[in-house]
């Protein structure tokens, strides 16, 4: 279903939200951009969105034409003298390296600056977080998966340094996630074992507190036609993030030989940007070939007759998978790339615990092709029913829809309230209350005049009924009597 700002069955009313993000959500190369830009298209077809992103890259400030349908976009670099000095006080502090590698001044001084015109917040990842904590408005974070599930799953299984790197980072990073789902309005998560993880380690919103919203996959998946290059192996992924490489890399040492022997013409193709040296190296090995950046990772998934995902450890719900699935591939994949997808094994993808069954499932696939057309098409169907952006509409909206309605005088996040139909504003006939925390005037009637003088400048006249206005010293009301 299409939604847009003027359709009258929509039930929230429109609100400015500010949007932050740790990659350029235009670019979309990775899982994390994919999900900040769907989301963010969800919510800018009801609310005016801005953008605000900290990338680490250059160039990454680019504004793609995709972001026109966003408001304001603001982009910043983190240089790498930043953030050698942020990893340097994450570790004297004894806090997460995660929530202070993309911190920045900058960002911060701008979000004070303007976090008045918002009504409402967005972080992606927990890594933004920490730029949300005095912010006055409704605040919801999208934590994508929990990121100290994966680090907890590394330490066991990730190659040197990231061992280390994941020993150390885990529970300070546990308690950072704890802290953010207890605190934030909302919370969204892209699968129910990640958000089953957290409510174990003792984490207690309530329940309509934390949502789950799993992944979406591009609409021109769903309609290609299914091809079968009856050779081709592929893998596709981010080959930066070390689950991706430490798989591929499995894979062609340990399942590769064996799928060769079997199948001398195959092939087996890893697409995927910045693929690190070890990566590269695999491409000596007869039948690999390491692509590197292409623009356009879908040729490879509809022209491939198997995609495999044999991750050892991951968090969150796979893209790689759902996109394979939606181009109508059979997917072999580990148990816990699957996890957070709801398929049967057999029917929607075939999982394989360990080298010798991958290896066995690729083989038999690759030589029985109306049983992967089978598990390719019922693939697709279920990633047309369950896993489509549009579906997921409804539970990014549903985050904001408290933020939309008066709050009692003590609640803390401050929101504004549409009234139907809007009033006139009368910035003479204002009810002049005290402090709810400390019940005094005197500050509140010295400043009212310079508070009114910043509504008639930034405020539309015909919008609020209630402002909730937060004063240095105190938490006042100003209330529009009619």
């Amino acid at each position: 279903m299409s939604l847009r700002k003027e359709d009258k069955h929509v039930a929230w009313c429109s609100m400015r939200i500010l949007v932050l993000a740790f990659r350029n959500p235009a670019l979309q190369i990775n899982g994390t951009a994919i999900r900040t830009y769907n989301m963010s298209r969800l919510l800018a077809r009801v609310h005016d969105v801005d953008i605000l992103f900290v990338d680490a890259q250059r160039g990454s400030g680019t504004v793609e034409a995709d972001m026109a349908i966003f408001g304001h976009v603001s982009a910043h670099r983190v240089g790498l003298w930043h953030r050698a000095l942020n990893i340097t006080r994450a570790l004297f502090t004894g806090e997460a390296i995660q929530l202070h590698y993309f911190q920045c001044p900058d960002v911060r001084h701008w979000i004070r600056q303007h976090r008045t015109r918002y009504d409402a917040a967005m972080c992606f990842h927990i890594r933004m977080a920490p730029y949300l904590d005095d912010f006055p408005g409704w605040r919801v974070i999208d934590m994508i998966d929990a990121t100290s599930l994966l680090y907890r799953q590394g330490r066991h299984h990730a190659p040197l340094p990231w061992k280390w790197i994941y020993a150390w980072e885990q529970e300070t990073l546990q308690r950072a996630e704890l802290r953010a789902v207890n605190s934030f309005d909302r919370v969204i998560i892209s699968s129910a074992y990640d958000r089953d993880y957290l409510l174990s380690l003792g984490a207690a919103p309530r329940a309509d507190r934390i949502s789950v919203c799993p992944n979406g996959v591009d609409e021109h998946l769903l309609h290609a036609p299914i091809q079968h290059t009856e050779d081709r192996v592929v893998f596709v992924g981010n080959m930066k993030y070390p689950p991706n490489f430490t798989a591929v890399i499995r894979f062609c040492k340990e399942c590769w030989p064996a799928v060769r022997h079997a199948m001398p013409q195959a092939n087996f193709f890893i697409v995927g940007h910045s693929p690190p040296a070890t990566v590269r190296g695999l491409g000596r090995i007869p039948g690999v070939h390491v692509t590197g950046f292409v623009d356009d990772p879908s040729d490879y998934l509809t022209r491939a007759a198997v995609v495999v995902a044999p991750l050892t450890f991951t968090a969150g719900i796979q893209n790689k998978v759902l996109e394979a699935m939606a181009a109508g591939k059979p997917v072999v994949a580990s148990p816990v790339a699957v996890r957070g997808i709801e398929g049967k094994p057999g029917t929607h993808y075939v999982v394989a615990s360990n080298s010798e069954e991958t290896a066995a499932a690729v083989v038999d696939l690759l030589g029985n092709p109306t049983r992967r057309r089978s598990i390719g098409t019922a693939a697709r169907d279920l990633v047309c029913q369950r896993y489509r952006w549009e579906l997921q509409a409804d539970v990014v909206l549903k985050a904001f829809a408290p933020a939309t309605r008066p709050r009692e005088p003590g609640h803390r996040p401050s929101q504004y309230f549409i009234p139907p139909p809007p009033r006139r504003f009368h910035p003479r006939r204002v009810k002049r209350q005290p402090c709810g925390v400390c019940s005094q005037r005197t500050i509140f009637c010295q400043s009212v005049t310079h508070i009114m003088d910043e509504i008639i400048h930034t405020l539309h006249p015909a919008k609020l009924l209630i402002l909730p206005v937060d004063l240095p010293l105190h938490a006042c009301r100003l209330e529009f009597i009619a």
